[in-house]
C-alpha cells in the first residue's frame, strides 16, 4: 500500500531506469524487506495499491506515470485509486498497459451494507424502518459532496446513526449538510467531545500533513495534550496515524478557519499551505464550506501581503471553491489598483 499524499516529500527527481529498484526506493524497504519483495515479484505474487493519484503535485503526477510505464516485463498488478475528474487523464496515460476499472457500489448495494450495519446494532429492530432510514441516508449523502467517496461517508454516518434509527429519522437528517456530517463524525469519537479534546485532534491533524518545526511552534501557542481517539493511532513515537485521512482534511480546514481572522504569523504560514497546495484540495472544500454564508473581519492587509493573490485565484477558480475566491478578492481590495496598474 502506498499512500501517494505522504510521499509528496520524497524525491522524485532521479527515476531509476529499473521499475523494481524504483519500487524499492518509493516502498522504502530495507535490505531485508527489498529482498523479500524481489523474490515475491519473480512468483507473480506481488500487488500494489497507489493510493491518492488525484492529491499529489502535477509534477509528481508525471514521473509516477513514468516509473508504472517501466512495469513492462515484470507484469506486476497495480490499483490506482483517484477521483473521477482525473480518471480519463490517468487512463489515456496509461493506455499501453492493460487495465480494468473497480466498479463502485451501486445505490442497492449502499442501502444493503446500512441495514445489515444497523440490523446487527439492534436485532430488534424492525427490518422496514430500517431499510427506509437507509434509502433517506444513501438519497442524502449523494448530494453531499463531489470531493469525498460516498462509501467513506456511508462508513462513518452509519456508525453515527447506529442509535438513532426510529420514525423521525426523516427529520435527523433533514438539514445534514458536508460539514453537520463531519461534524457529527467528530461528535462521535468522545462522550463528551470537550473543546480539550478536539483540539488535540486538531494538532494531531496538522502533525500528519505537515514539517515537524511548524507543528511545535504551533504546539507551543495552544499547549495540547494527547487524547484516546477511535480516529487512529498514536505511535510511541508521539506521531499519530489517521485512519482516514479526510478527518485529519477537516480538522485541519476547522483550525484554519478558527483562526482566519486573527492569524497568528504560524497559523497565516498553515492558511496559505492550505490554499496552494494541490494535496489539500478536500481541505480546501471543507475550507470553502465554512466560509458560506460567513461576513469575515479580517486584518486584510496582513492576509494581502502573504497571500500570492492570482496564483491562488486561479487554483479556487478551476476548483469552484467561490468562498475562498472572494475571501482572496476582498483580501487583495487594498492593493488591487497597484497590482492592476
Amino acid at each position: 500500500f502506498v499512500s501517494l499524499k505522504s510521499m509528496q516529500k520524497s524525491n522524485f527527481d532521479d527515476i531509476e531506469p529499473d521499475f523494481v529498484q524504483e519500487m524499492i526506493k518509493i516502498l522504502e524497504l530495507n535490505e531485508e524487506n527489498a529482498k523479500y519483495f524481489t523474490e515475491k515479484l519473480d512468483d507473480d505474487e506481488v500487488i500494489i495499491l497507489f493510493d491518492g493519484f488525484d492529491e499529489i503535485l502535477s509534477k509528481c503526477k508525471e514521473k509516477l506515470l513514468k516509473i508504472l510505464q517501466l512495469n513492462g516485463a515484470h507484469k506486476i498488478s497495480f490499483f490506482i485509486t483517484t477521483r473521477d475528474e482525473f480518471k480519463q487523464d490517468l487512463m489515456k496515460s496509461l493506455q499501453d498497459i492493460q487495465k480494468n476499472t473497480m466498479k463502485p457500489l451501486e445505490p442497492h448495494e449502499q442501502i444493503k451494507f446500512l441495514t445489515q450495519f444497523w440490523a446487527k446494532n439492534d436485532p430488534n429492530l424492525d427490518s422496514e424502518l430500517i431499510e427506509n432510514c437507509a434509502k433517506l441516508l444513501i438519497d442524502k449523502i449523494s448530494t453531499l459532496s463531489k470531493f469525498i467517496g460516498e462509501i467513506l461517508l456511508i462508513r462513518d454516518l452509519a456508525e453515527v446513526y447506529k442509535n438513532q434509527i426510529d420514525e423521525n429519522f426523516s427529520a435527523k437528517i433533514e438539514n445534514l449538510n458536508i460539514l453537520s456530517a463531519f461534524e457529527s463524525i467528530l461528535a462521535s469519537d468522545s462522550c463528551e467531545c470537550t473543546v480539550s479534546h478536539i483540539k488535540s485532534l486538531q494538532f494531531y491533524a496538522i502533525h500528519y500533513f505537515f514539517d515537524e518545526e511548524l507543528c511545535e511552534e504551533l504546539n507551543q501557542l495552544h499547549d495540547v495534550n494527547k487524547c484516546s481517539t477511535s480516529f487512529g493511532k498514536l505511535h510511541e513515537n508521539g506521531t499519530f496515524e489517521f485512519n482516514n485521512e479526510v478527518h485529519a482534511e477537516f480538522l485541519v480546514a476547522k483550525f484554519v478557519f478558527e483562526f482566519i481572522e486573527e492569524p497568528s504569523k504560524l497559523q497565516l504560514e498553515l492558511f496559505l499551505r492550505v490554499l496552494l497546495d494541490e494535496k489539500f484540495l478536500v481541505t480546501r472544500m471543507f475550507l470553502n464550506e465554512f466560509l458560506e454564508g460567513k461576513t469575515l473581519n479580517f486584518d486584510s492587509e496582513k492576509l494581502c501581503d502573504a497571500i500570492e493573490g492570482f496564483e491562488i485565484l486561479c487554483l479556487s477558480t478551476h476548483e469552484g471553491f467561490v468562498n475562498i475566491f472572494m475571501l482572496v478578492v476582498r483580501s487583495m481590495k487594498p492593493k488591487l489598483k497597484e497590482i492592476l496598474c
